[in-house]
């Protein structure tokens, strides 16, 4: 068994079974379990972390594998080391650059200022800001754009 997480079990983890190579047990930090939005939140361990030996170049929904420049260095096995995973690859919603002129900085600042404290879900256009991708422009966001800021 490789390049998988089993977590949470009432028998145990990995009862019964050895784990192989990229076998963990953590929690897999999905977007939101209860509508079954499985898809990673920015934080989770399984970016870019499982091998693309046997795996399809397309995820579930047919996007492309990304290699998100957050998680560096990719931990993933085989010939291409940054496939997550799961059926969904995380693929962001924005990296920043909200107002599309191909760097980030103080325009791009402005536009998270003016949707900081919204729901995404509520607000129009505010769901670009939501970069951590938890429904709120909130902290969390702020974070990830202070990173990407000036590139």
């Amino acid at each position: 068994m490789e390049f998988n997480d089993i977590w949470n079990n009432a028998g145990g983890d990995y009862a019964g079974c050895m784990p192989g190579a990229g076998a963990l047990s953590v929690a897999p930090m999905f977007i939101n379990i209860d509508p079954r939005d499985y898809r990673l939140v920015f934080e989770s361990r399984y970016i870019d972390d499982v091998t693309s030996n046997g795996a399809p170049f397309y995820d579930f929904f047919g996007n492309a594998r990304f290699d998100d420049p957050s998680v560096e260095p990719n931990t993933g096995g085989g010939e291409i080391d940054y496939y997550d995973i799961g059926a969904p690859e995380r693929v962001p919603i924005s990296n920043g650059d909200f107002d599309k002129d191909g760097d980030i900085d103080g325009f791009d600042l402005a536009v998270l200022v003016s949707a900081f404290g919204a729901n995404a879900k509520v607000v129009e256009f505010s769901y670009i800001c939501d970069m951590y991708e938890d429904g709120m422009i909130d902290d969390q966001d702020l974070d990830i754009f202070a990173e990407a800021f000036g590139r």
